[in-house]
């Protein structure tokens, strides 16, 4: 969609490659650990 002469589009794709690289580093047993697994758990069930 953003074409040309834009940098914003080179800057969305590095900060989105950036982000993705981040994620990468870690697993999802890191994002859940320090009691986030119990906070998901209650916020799914709506408690």
């Amino acid at each position: 969609m953003l074409r040309g002469a834009c940098t914003l589009k080179g800057l969305l794709d590095q900060a989105e490659d950036a982000f993705y690289a981040e994620l990468d580093r870690h697993t999802l047993a890191d994002a859940m650990g320090g009691g986030t697994g119990e906070v998901v758990v209650r916020l799914h069930r709506g408690a």
